[in-house]
């Protein structure tokens, strides 16, 4: 470690030792109080009115700054001045390097704001590791600041986190709860679309005017997932029936579904019936059944209804539905959600292509 200088008739000090070295400027020197204070690891004196002018970082990083100490009821207070005319600062109260610290996270923040790319320009996954990023340092600042405002013994927990930049919303989950409650919430939002025939197109597009409703690809998801589950549970099989025929539904004739996604998955499907198990059925149904004391589990006798009927599905293609359900459930009898499909195809509801479909009972 070495100091080169000509102090007294240069304010200028260089320096240097193994692995680095630095210059820099007195501009004052200070002065030494009766009751002064040391540094806690060199044990040095701490000067009171001291000033000096350096550098900080390497190369394209670097910054002049002014470093000063001004003593406050008799404490050692260190300032660090920076940015253009030296305008912003950085005061501490506990040390030098608690002041050089606090000047690094400073200047890194606003390194890292400056450098960071508009929102219109980054692509999905930047997008996302900044939110995760500001979301982590958002989390951390509140673990600091809860212990100041509240007392020990409470426990302040951050669940959940909302903003926006631009048109673009975000919302963290902090707590598991928070992410198990939005499981349950996915799958009720899973339930209405089914039930009032809403297309992930439709719903799409009510995300993008209400940043409050959970994102499509949330629920589309959970879709996926509750149908894979399902397709374990009572699987849907697929067999060959005869085709060769394309009907017309006649001017008077409206159709009973008009939406675009079922209609191309209806017409893929010209030639096939899918069909569920009955028996598949009633071992998913059955506990609940029970449970609501509308089966007798003594009683091994279950009464059910056979149903068919046809809809027009846009205006060219009809497709049969034969359905299920058990008379002992007296109260949902007329109920659609408990008629259970058991067998789904593309054709005109007759004798013929129900006793081909229905082969295989």
């Amino acid at each position: 470690m070495a100091e080169i200088h000509k102090y007294l008739y240069e304010p200028n000090i260089y320096y240097k030792e193994k692995n680095r070295s630095f210059h820099y400027t007195i501009i004052e020197k200070g002065i030494y109080l009766l009751e002064y204070k040391y540094t806690f690891a060199q044990h040095y004196k701490i000067p009171d009115k001291y000033e000096i002018e350096t550098t900080w970082g390497r190369s394209h990083n670097r910054h002049t700054v002014k470093y000063a100490i001004n003593y406050i009821d008799n404490k050692p207070t260190f300032y660090i001045y920076f940015g253009d005319s030296f305008k912003n600062q950085i005061i501490s109260k506990k040390s030098t390097n608690n002041a050089a610290t606090l000047f690094h996270n400073k200047v890194t923040t606003l390194k890292s704001t400056q450098t960071s790319g508009l929102v219109s320009e980054a692509s999905s996954s930047t997008l996302t590791k900044r939110a995760r990023k500001f979301a982590t340092q958002i989390y951390n600042n509140f673990q600091t600041c809860s212990n100041e405002h509240y007392n020990q013994l409470d426990v302040p927990n951050l669940e959940s986190l909302q903003y926006s930049v631009n048109t673009n919303f975000y919302t963290i989950e902090y707590s598991n709860q928070n992410k198990e409650n939005r499981k349950q919430r996915a799958m009720f939002f899973v339930q209405v679309m089914d039930q009032n025939l809403i297309s992930q197109e439709a719903y799409r597009n009510l995300t993008a005017l209400e940043y409050n409703l959970l994102r499509e690809y949330i629920v589309s998801n959970t879709k996926i997932q509750i149908d894979d589950e399902m397709q374990k549970l009572i699987p849907i099989k697929l067999i060959n029936i005869k085709t060769g025929f394309k009907v017309n539904l006649s001017e008077n004739e409206q159709p009973d579904i008009d939406n675009s996604d079922i209609i191309e998955q209806v017409t893929n499907a010209i030639g096939k019936a899918g069909y569920r198990s009955i028996k598949d059925i009633l071992n998913y149904i059955m506990p609940f059944l029970i449970n609501q004391n509308i089966l007798n589990p003594t009683n091994p006798s279950i009464n059910l209804r056979i149903l068919g009927d046809g809809r027009n599905v846009g205006r060219k293609i009809k497709h049969v539905m034969v359905t299920c359900t058990i008379l002992d459930n007296k109260t949902n009898l007329y109920f659609p959600n408990h008629h259970y499909v058991v067998v789904l195809y593309p054709r005109s509801k007759n004798y013929n292509s129900l006793k081909n479909a229905m082969s295989l009972f």
